[in-house]
């Protein structure tokens, strides 16, 4: 009896899932209070106290309230490494997914170039269309392809991800919590893949 009881529960011992001291890629880690609070890293920004380096950010407002031409002057200072609106970026690579028409956007961008001068060769791409985030296999994967081209250029680091707008860079329902997740998610794993920020302009839900 004895010899049995001691039998099951090293057997029981033997197999109870021990916890892993390093994370690893796909674990679900749980961290404990002295990890938590020990040496937090310090926040890095990518506009000084309002957008973080390699965090998720929207940009909100109804149609032709001006959302283009604000996105499009902040991902101009990130690219030059100038101030925005009194605040320092940091400057880096910017990727603009842009849908809402080329010809409009060529005009913003020149109108910020006269604003605030002359520049060239300065690290900012913009898409001739926009894509669907919603189909990772193909729609994302080859925007990948054509960011991964950029970034060996500028060692394999892109600062921000722009999307110009949600709703016309998805083939779904916007007010779909579904929808909106796997957006998300997608829009988060191509970002992870350069180190990027992302930020999308969005129009407020018809609830809103």
């Amino acid at each position: 009896m004895n010899q049995a009881t001691s039998t099951s529960k090293q057997s029981s011992k033997a197999q109870t899932p021990q916890p892993h001291k390093n994370s690893a890629a796909g674990l679900f880690t749980l961290l404990d209070q002295q990890q938590i609070l020990s040496a937090p890293p310090p926040l890095e920004w990518l506009l000084q106290d309002y957008i973080l380096k390699q965090s998720q950010c929207h940009l909100i407002g109804e149609t032709t309230i001006g959302k283009t031409f604000f996105s499009v002057a902040l991902a101009l200072s990130i690219a030059t490494g100038r101030d925005f609106m009194g605040r320092p970026v940091s400057q880096g690579t910017v990727i603009y997914i842009n849908a809402e028409g080329q010809t409009g956007m060529r005009y913003r961008v020149k109108a910020w170039e006269q604003e605030f001068g002359p520049f060239s060769n300065i690290p900012f791409y913009l898409s001739e269309r926009s894509t669907n985030f919603l189909d990772l296999d193909h729609s994302v994967a080859n925007v990948a392809k054509s960011i991964d081209v950029i970034a060996k250029n500028h060692n394999g680091k892109i600062a921000a991800i722009f999307v110009d707008t949600l709703h016309r860079n998805m083939l779904g329902d916007e007010n779909s919590s579904h929808d909106f997740g796997l957006f998300m998610a997608n829009l988060d794993r191509l970002c992870q893949r350069y180190g990027a920020t992302g930020i999308v302009n969005h129009h407020p839900g018809h609830s809103a």
